[in-house]
Parts: structure tokens; C-alpha cells; sequence
């Protein structure tokens, strides 16, 4: 099985090749920090943070894609 890390890489690479996309976002929530970590590790820059109508606090997160 692959692990998160390897497949937040697998999906920023698959955006990077495709020259109509300029920037891949993601979201966690504000206390799930593995995953934040794997986004770190992947080039996602946290830019801000939202309250969801269903998931509560939530942090925004973005990545370059070209």
C-alpha cells in the first residue's frame, strides 16, 4: 500500500505535467497534524483557514503546480 506521502507526490506530479494547472489545494483539519506534515513535505504552503459547515475548523493549504 502507498503511503499518504507518496500519494499527495503522486497527485502534485500528475497537476505539475498538466500545463492548464497553476496551483493544487488541500485541506485538514486544524488538529489533524500527520497530514499537515505530508502536505509540508509535499511543498504545500498553509495560507489560511476556514470554518466548514460540516468539519469545523478546517486549514487551507496550497502547492505551485508549474
Amino acid at each position: 500500500m502507498a503511503s499518504p506521502r507518496s500519494i499527495a507526490g503522486a497527485l502534485l506530479a500528475l497537476a505539475r505535467a498538466d500545463e492548464r494547472i497553476r496551483t493544487v489545494a488541500a485541506e485538514t483539519a486544524v488538529d489533524n497534524f500527520p497530514s499537515q506534515r505530508v502536505l509540508e513535505k509535499n511543498v504545500f504552503v498553509r495560507i489560511g483557514g476556514r470554518i466548514d459547515p460540516e468539519d469545523g475548523a478546517v486549514s487551507c493549504w496550497q502547492a505551485a503546480a508549474s
